[in-house]
């Protein structure tokens, strides 16, 4: 339970850095 936690909380954190990523790639490509 604990370990299927952890996992959730790095893909969201994974998520989060994605959409700061593409957002930053957006914006240099105007």
């Amino acid at each position: 339970m604990f370990g299927f936690m952890f996992l959730g909380q790095i893909k969201i954190d994974g998520c989060k850095k994605f959409k700061k990523w593409a957002n930053g790639v957006a914006l240099s490509a105007k």
